[in-house]
């Protein structure tokens, strides 16, 4: 990713344009570190014990615009995904 200068200031943008469009916004720390901004209402990925079956990798909850699913951690490597399931409390 390189910093660019568009008309609503500056951002990321990937450094293999036309062929990559991804963007994304940034801030700088007082060191002048670049520290990438997520998209609002995106979560963090939250990795659990799961192990993946492929490349034994750990999977991560992640959230899509179906719900919630299992993706590996090595992606792009391994592209193994899940359906993830709500455990269920007990009320005992």
């Amino acid at each position: 990713m390189v910093v660019k200068w568009g008309r609503n200031g500056r951002f990321l943008a990937c450094s293999n344009y036309p062929a990559c469009k991804n963007t994304m916004n940034f801030t700088e720390d007082a060191d002048g570190k670049i520290i990438p901004v997520q998209k609002p209402g995106k979560k963090a990925p939250v990795i659990t014990d799961i192990l993946c079956e492929k490349c034994g990798r750990p999977m991560a909850i992640r959230e899509g615009r179906y719900g919630k699913f299992l993706a590996c951690t090595g992606y792009p490597k391994c592209k193994n995904i899940k359906k993830y399931v709500e455990p269920k409390e007990d009320k005992g």
